[in-house]
């Protein structure tokens, strides 16, 4: 500052400006909500917002977390969007190529779950960039097995005999 040392030669002025935050998970927000759509079966739309930037993200991850559960079908998304499914995964990136937009990414794929274990199930939700997964949220859904579920199972082993004790759900 010139005014504190002559010699200087530029000019410092104190100015303050408000930053975003440097945490893009904190701006990220994605959910499951009942597909509409169709009547039977354990069936779900993706939803996210992308609220940190529109050049931070290009691509969706979306992965079963559970044993025994896999996608039994996953609908086609809304013109704009691509969808590669698996029986465990589905990655969602913009059809032209690059990044995903800000706001609400409508249109995503739907899908639906097929489980053979308890009617909880976990996904994980993962934003990338380049192939490196920034920010992952795990989600739980309800869907019932078709051919029954136990519910708080324990085994023991008492005088040689295994005894099970729980709820069974048929």
């Amino acid at each position: 500052n010139p005014a504190n040392n002559p010699s200087t030669l530029c000019c410092s002025h104190e100015y303050c400006t408000e930053l975003p935050g440097c945490n893009p998970c904190e701006s990220v927000l994605v959910g499951l909500s009942s597909d509409p759509t169709i009547e039977d079966g354990c069936c779900y739309q993706i939803e996210a917002v992308n609220g940190f930037s529109s050049t931070a993200f290009d691509m969706l991850l979306v992965e079963i977390v559970s044993p025994s559960t896999t996608f039994e079908s996953v609908g086609v998304p809304a013109p704009g969007w691509n969808a590669v499914a698996s029986n465990t995964s589905i990655t969602i990136t913009p059809s032209v190529g690059g990044t995903l937009p800000m706001g609400n990414l409508n249109g995503l794929p739907s899908f639906c779950l097929e489980t053979a274990l308890s009617p909880y199930q976990q996904i994980a939700i993962s934003w990338l960039s380049a192939g490196d997964v920034l920010c992952t949220d795990t989600l739980e859904t309800f869907c019932i097995p078709p051919c029954g579920y136990v519910v708080d199972g324990n085994y023991m082993s008492e005088n040689g005999e295994i005894i099970f004790s729980g709820t069974a759900f048929n």
